[in-house]
């Protein structure tokens, strides 16, 4: 299977300043993550609130600079890149935000909204190439003469996904793009990027705090928690079958589950470690093992799991 996005060892760090300057403290946003994105399939990246998946899709797009690690974009090295040769190659990859209103300028209509990346067009291309882009989202030519403000949330949804695919990309990062919608309209959004990932051949990287989300749109799931990426694999099997007590505490959130985890939710008094298992102070399994950074183990069935008991978890699941 081709990858088309391979990132390796990608760490994004920021130093906290106490109000009065006096002591400085470290945030690891995104720790040493290594991941591969399969071309024409949907890996979702889930995680709690802080879990450090929108940084990530930020680092992978090059919104923010990464400090450390590479991102490889069709076997080109995007970190390496400057000026025009970067702006060239972010063409193929484009990112779709949780808000449309905040990322829609409010002072253009939507046809100055999605000419920006075309300017090299002549008159009439760029004419079709915005009719097209709004066809192509289930909107009518009519709407490029309108404000965002004059649309609903679904259809700003879907002037944001145009506007992305305007410039013909072949990876899509998609931060929470459904969260702030009706569950109908959600799943209309979620059943349009099915439809034009088939039709375009896009890959898409889908974040999402929605295991329910992430089951109906994705091929593949990558969990995340303290800025690492603690399992990964198919997302059935995930999600059937989850290795690290995380996941299996996340699936215990869903409405109707049946697991036996308890999820508990961060709070202040529990701090994320810098060392050893991250999990490890809400972990049910924690040891002194535990002390010791478990690796990120390839098991059976292309699962990666980052957890000293996974059989632990897999006995839980299936009792």
């Amino acid at each position: 299977m081709e990858e088309i996005v391979v990132v390796k060892g990608l760490t994004k760090k920021y130093v906290k300043q106490s109000l009065f300057g006096t002591s400085k403290s470290v945030l690891v946003a995104v720790d040493n993550v290594s991941i591969s994105f399969q071309k024409g399939k949907t890996t979702a990246i889930v995680g709690e609130t802080g879990s450090g998946k929108s940084t990530l899709g930020e680092c992978i797009t090059l919104l923010i600079k990464p400090d450390a690690g590479s991102v490889k974009f069709k076997d080109k090295e995007l970190t390496k890149l400057k000026g025009r040769e970067l702006l060239q190659a972010r063409k193929g990859i484009q990112m779709v935000f949780q808000d449309p209103m905040s990322s829609l300028n409010p002072r253009m209509k939507v046809r100055e909204i999605l000419a920006e990346p075309l300017n090299h067009l002549e008159k009439d291309e760029l004419e079709k190439a915005i009719i097209d882009s709004l066809l192509t989202v289930g909107l009518s030519p009519e709407a490029a003469n309108l404000y965002p403000h004059q649309f609903s949330g679904g259809q700003r949804q879907r002037i944001a996904i145009a506007r992305a695919l305007i410039s013909k990309p072949e990876f899509l990062v998609l931060d929470e793009p459904t969260s702030a919608l009706d569950v109908s309209i959600q799943l209309q959004i979620l059943n349009l990027l099915k439809k034009l990932q088939k039709e375009l051949e896009m890959t898409y990287m889908f974040i999402t705090h929605n295991l329910a989300v992430a089951k109906y749109i994705s091929h593949f799931v990558g969990v995340m928690f303290g800025g690492r990426i603690v399992e990964l694999g198919e997302t059935k099997d995930v999600i059937l079958s989850p290795l690290h007590p995380y996941t299996a505490a996340l699936l215990s959130s869903v409405p109707g589950a049946k697991n036996k985890f308890v999820y508990k939710e961060k709070s202040d008094e529990v701090t994320i470690p810098s060392t050893g298992c991250r999990y490890r102070l809400r972990c049910p399994f924690s040891t002194q093992k535990c002390l010791e950074e478990p690796p990120l183990n390839a098991l059976e069935n292309n699962r990666y799991v980052r957890c000293h008991y996974p059989e632990k978890v897999r006995e839980i699941i299936s009792s």
